[in-house]
């Protein structure tokens, strides 16, 4: 984490957008088999914005996709695990996100890598 985008890719030949908030995973380890699914679901929303947005929008977003793949339910709201739609269900945790991994680790995260993708682009 402490590399930002000093690791490698080019990022003046890439254009800056909200996916690059995904570049690299929160922590060690994944919630549940469906978190890095989920993960690169909300990367794929991201990449088509390019404005910054504050930290409300961003969670607004964060909920809508969502509520989009998991039937109406939001990650950001829910005290149980999700099942999200069209993403592969293998194993026990197949298919489902942990919401303690968004709430406690990836949210957060991500809250701070925006602040600084803010700071960075205004």
């Amino acid at each position: 984490m402490g590399n930002n985008n000093s690791s490698g890719t080019s990022s003046s030949s890439t254009p800056q957008t909200m996916a690059n908030l995904f570049d690299s995973h929160v922590g060690y380890n994944w919630g549940l088999r469906g978190d890095p699914y989920f993960w690169e679901i909300l990367q794929e929303h991201f990449s088509h914005i390019k404005q910054p947005l504050n930290s409300e929008q961003f969670l607004e977003q964060v909920s809508k996709i969502s509520m989009e793949r998991c039937d109406g339910k939001d990650i950001l709201k829910s005290n149980d695990n999700l099942l999200v739609k069209d993403i592969p269900r293998g194993g026990m945790s197949g298919g489902f996100i942990s919401y303690e991994f968004w709430q406690q680790e990836a949210i957060p995260e991500l809250l701070k890598r925006l602040e600084k993708y803010n700071n960075n682009n205004n």
